[in-house]
């Protein structure tokens, strides 16, 4: 069975040039979560749709979350009964943190439990929506492999990643670590 991949954009959604819309134009294959409200981040709701949305795909599916998708996971996988093969999360925001939206407010105390995949923690040292010591106690809390990548802002469309092939070989990282079971990759990266 292949393992499907699906982006979880952060708040008011990716757009052009953001590398989660580059990889979707490189390979089709690669979903995309859709939320009914893009600029007012209800936590239930979003939670509800993801859950949703992999009760479409099926059990085998690698996340990979910008920003505010990467506390959709945590707190999603609170609550969901599916397993997954794994999670990139890319650029965690602190909640509490000084730039953090007010839209998004419901977001706030994620959980900080061991996630029941792998995961790997993406950060840059100059993200202007949380510290890199924040991210490191998330991929510490959830069980994650840290990634620190450098000076890359908030690894969005401003950074200017184009394709962003580093993100692709830390996902393919992660992707080798989920159980294998026989899988080959679906929307290879």
């Amino acid at each position: 069975m292949e393992s499907q991949l699906l982006v979880l954009a952060g708040i008011y959604n990716s757009g052009p040039g953001h590398w989660q819309t580059v990889w979707q134009q490189e390979n089709p294959a690669i979903l995309k979560l859709e939320h009914s409200d893009w600029n007012t981040a209800d936590r239930v709701a979003w939670v509800r749709e993801l859950e949703a949305q992999l009760d479409r795909i099926g059990p085998r599916v690698t996340l990979v979350a910008h920003s505010l998708g990467c506390l959709l996971v945590a707190f999603w996988s609170e609550h969901t009964r599916h397993r997954i093969d794994g999670a990139l999360l890319v650029s965690v925001p602190d909640p509490e943190g000084p730039a953090f939206p007010v839209d998004a407010r419901n977001f706030r105390s994620p959980p900080m439990r061991r996630l029941a995949f792998p995961t790997a923690v993406v950060s840059s040292t100059n993200d202007p929506y949380a510290t890199q010591e924040f991210m490191r106690r998330c991929a510490r809390a959830w069980g994650s492999s840290f990634h620190p990548v450098g000076v890359l802002g908030h690894i969005n469309a401003d950074s200017n990643l184009g394709s962003w092939e580093q993100g692709r070989e830390i996902l393919r990282t992660l992707m080798r670590e989920r159980p294998q079971q026989g899988a080959r990759d679906h929307g290879k990266v």
